[in-house]
C-alpha cells in the first residue's frame, strides 16, 4: 500500500447473482468468489428453494444453475421461471460436469453453460458481463 494514497473504492453492485446448486462446496466457492468482487449472492440448494427465494426477495441479474439436483432439477426450474414474466428474461448459465450444451443452449432458453470443474476467471467474466456497478459515492484521492 502506498502511504498518502487512498485506495480506490470497490464498486458495489445493484443486483445480486443467484447460485443454485445442491453441492455445498460449489455454493460456498461461488459465494466467496462473488463476495470477493463485492457482489451480493442469493444461494439455493435446489430449484424449488430458488423459486421460493425469487418470489420473496430481490430479483437477480444473473442465475448460475446446476443441471442435476434433487427436488427440482435445472430443467424444471428453467421451465418454471420461463413461465413467469417477472423472471423469464433473467440470463441463466447452466453449471454441469456432464453434458455439452453448446448447440442446445438457445433451445433450452439458457445463455450458456459452464463445465465443472470451472475456472474462477471464466465465472467472473460471465458475471461482469451481466452485472452493473452502482455509482460510487466520492472519488479516490490521489
Amino acid at each position: 500500500m502506498n502511504p498518502g494514497k487512498t485506495p480506490a473504492p470497490r464498486p458495489s453492485y445493484k443486483q445480486p447473482v443467484m447460485i443454485i446448486d445442491d453441492n455445498r462446496d460449489i455454493l460456498n466457492a461461488l459465494e466467496f468468489l462473488l463476495l470477493s468482487e463485492g457482489i451480493e449472492s442469493i444461494v439455493a440448494d435446489d430449484g424449488l428453494d430458488a423459486l421460493k427465494k425469487l418470489d420473496t426477495g430481490k430479483v437477480p441479474c444473473l442465475i448460475l444453475l446446476d443441471n442435476a439436483m434433487p427436488v427440482m432439477s435445472g430443467p424444471q426450474f428453467l421451465d418454471a421461471i420461463h413461465r413467469n414474466p417477472r423472471f423469464a428474461s433473467i440470463p441463466v448459465y447452466i453449471i454441469s460436469a456432464s453434458g455439452d450444451f453448446d448447440g442446445a443452449a438457445q433451445a433450452a432458453g439458457i445463455s450458456g453453460y459452464i463445465h465443472k470443474p470451472f475456472e474462477p476467471t471464466r465465472i467472473l467474466e460471465i458475471i461482469r458481463r451481466h452485472t452493473a456497478p452502482s455509482p460510487v459515492a466520492g472519488l479516490a484521492r490521489e
